[in-house]
């Protein structure tokens, strides 16, 4: 990334990196949701704790933020970094945190993640570069990038994303992020690298994705089946890096060839949209009149989700999943209608898929057309998010418009 207006250049973090801390992330999450099946040791107890904002967390959460912590650590060596994560350690301090810190380790041990881990290691690997997020975040933002130590390093995580549909089975993701400033991308902080790891996301495949597929993909296996019966098996990683077009494909640990402009959606087609699982995430109603208006028959949220002559059956599925499979072109677009007032998305909840959107080619803003802003914690300036090829952005941006969405 180039200097601009006298700003310094941004640390820059080696990708693979990046991937070897998110791809270990996935493996004990993975290894922890085989054990909630039917019959697991997990099936009934210790699946999940509700936090203070009233969403749910796993052992895998803490367990996931501390091995991405920890290998960063170890990748970069001395160099400090700020970490803006979803969850801290400070979770471990209430009634029966001490039991909970304890499967922590002993999922990370099983796994093979991180065999020699303890309570105390684990505990402080959970809140790494929490304490030099807010030197490193204001340090960006006043364009002194790379200074006093890595000032400049900061990155956003999100250790399981979409944490209702890994308690029942589903789909999830572990999304990471290198936030910078990058005028080019938008204003203040903005995702210059990430990787996004889907365990349960079946691996490369050459072939259009069928419809029959496109509905197995949220079924229910608890790691097994959809992403492959091998516990080693990483599912889908995908990872970018720098303002360079571009997406890295990984299929188990093989790297493919990089893709770029993967797909394109023209006015003179069916589309067919990313749509969320859960109602409580995103408002389905507005996106069943959106289904309506494209030429689908509405009722987003029925389970296939409106198809009609304008429109496709959506692709139903949890977490920043939706993103990947509009990267891979097994959707054309993804929507989101918050139910929550303008403002209130989190930076890690997003940061990591609108990087895979961009590196296709996509356009991705709010559904207003404003730009993202990654500054956070919270994307206050934004109301939802729309991603999709450019002419099919601007497509859905005068939809959303004119029926007030």
């Amino acid at each position: 990334m180039c200097a601009t207006g006298g700003q310094a250049e941004p640390a820059r973090v080696d990708p693979t990196v990046m991937v070897r801390a998110a791809m270990l992330a996935g493996r004990v999450c993975r290894h922890v949701q085989r054990q909630m099946g039917p019959g697991g040791p997990l099936s009934h107890e210790g699946r999940r704790v509700i936090k203070a904002d009233n969403s749910p967390v796993t052992i895998a959460d803490f367990a996931a933020q501390a091995v991405v912590n920890r290998t960063l650590a170890e990748g970069l060596g001395a160099v400090k970094f700020g970490m803006m994560g979803e969850e801290s350690g400070s979770h471990f301090d209430r009634p029966g945190g001490e039991a909970e810190l304890a499967a922590c380790v002993t999922a990370l041990r099983d796994s093979g993640v991180w065999p020699e881990a303890d309570a105390t290691a684990v505990r402080a690997a959970v809140d790494l570069g929490a304490a030099e997020s807010g030197a490193a975040r204001d340090g960006l933002l006043a364009g002194a990038g790379g200074t006093s130590g890595g000032a400049g390093l900061l990155f956003t995580l999100d250790p399981i994303d979409g944490t209702k549909g890994f308690l029942k089975g589903r789909q999830y993701a572990v999304c990471l992020a290198q936030l910078a400033a990058a005028p080019a991308l938008g204003p203040g902080l903005q995702p210059v690298g990430a990787v996004l790891v889907c365990p349960n996301l079946p691996g490369v495949r050459e072939h259009e994705a069928s419809d029959a597929e496109l509905a197995g993909l949220e079924a229910v296996t608890f790691g097994r089946g959809v992403g492959g019966d091998d516990e080693q098996d990483a599912g889908t990683v995908m990872w970018t890096a720098g303002e360079t077009p571009g997406v890295g494909v990984m299929d188990g640990s093989r790297l493919l060839a990089q893709r770029t402009g993967a797909f394109g959606a023209g006015d003179g087609r069916a589309v067919r949209l990313a749509e969320g699982v859960e109602p409580g995430h995103s408002n389905l109603s507005k996106f069943g009149v959106l289904l309506a208006a494209l030429g689908g028959a509405g009722g987003g949220g029925a389970g296939g989700g409106g198809a009609g002559p304008g429109v496709k059956p959506s692709v139903r599925i949890d977490s920043q999943c939706k993103y990947a499979v509009v990267a891979r072109g097994w959707a054309d677009a993804y929507v989101r209608f918050p139910h929550r007032p303008p403002g209130n998305e989190n930076i890690w909840d997003h940061a990591s898929g609108v990087a895979m959107l961009r590196g296709v080619g996509c356009t991705v803003t709010d559904l207003d057309g404003r730009p993202l802003d990654f500054s956070g914690p919270k994307m206050t300036g934004n109301r939802g998010i729309l991603g999709a090829p450019p002419a099919l952005h601007a497509r859905l941006l005068k939809v959303i418009a004119r029926e007030g969405l």
